[in-house]
């Protein structure tokens, strides 16, 4: 199914070049990378240690099983 579009717009200003201005703006996104690489690191190593132990292998091969059962079964209504 393709995704129906919509009217984009884009607002443009001039800024008026203030060293002081770009400085701040600079460090503050240089601080939100910092922490968005921290936080997005920290998810991968939990996600690794989740997918590795038993009990998410346990709920994915049910959870595997049941979408087959289900396949299957389309005539049946009830499930």
């Amino acid at each position: 199914m393709a995704k129906t579009s919509s009217p984009s717009f884009v607002l443009s200003l001039e800024l008026k070049k203030n060293p002081l201005l770009f400085s701040v703006a600079f460090d503050e996104l240089e601080i939100c990378r910092v922490i968005y690489n921290t936080v997005l690191g920290k998810y991968l190593k939990l996600e690794k240690q989740m997918k590795r132990e038993k009990r998410y292998k346990k709920l994915i091969r049910q959870l595997k099983a049941v979408s087959k059962k289900l396949e299957k079964n389309e005539q049946n209504k009830a499930l």
